[in-house]
């Protein structure tokens, strides 16, 4: 089976995040463990688009310019369609982490955050087995 057939059935890692560097480095690294990654640099941009139904994992950013990492989760489960997410940010604030999990956050990730730990939490999240980080 080839790369490109595995990434065909392979979920869809979002990354919704305003740094470019952010958003291909993490998009680059989903790609490397065999997920497919769909980079958006705003929430308004990732409700735009039209791969809602093949997403088994959002990473989004707290801050953002435009909509908020937390917006963007209401907004999501507001219309039921609301995936398992990680918060990214690089605001460690514990009102902020207590508000993603309080909106279903399955990991929390403070900016910079262990590389390791992130691929140890898709694998996990992927396979239904979510820990909050």
């Amino acid at each position: 089976m080839t790369k490109v057939n595995m990434l065909e059935n392979a979920p869809i890692v979002a990354v919704v995040d305003d740094d470019l560097g952010i958003r291909e480095a993490l998009a680059d690294l989903i790609m490397s463990l065999g997920y497919e990654a769909r980079a958006y640099a705003a929430g308004e941009e990732f409700l735009r688009s039209n791969h809602h139904e093949r997403i088994g994992l959002m990473l989004v950013d707290f801050v953002m310019t435009g909509m908020s990492g937390i917006d963007l989760v209401k907004c999501l489960a507001s219309r039921g369609t609301c995936p398992p997410f990680i918060m990214m940010t690089s605001h460690c604030e514990a009102r902020i982490r207590d508000a993603a999990i309080a909106e279903g956050a399955v990991g929390f990730l403070s900016k910079p955050f262990d590389t390791e730990v992130l691929v140890i939490s898709i694998h996990d999240i992927l396979k239904g087995e979510p820990k909050v980080a």
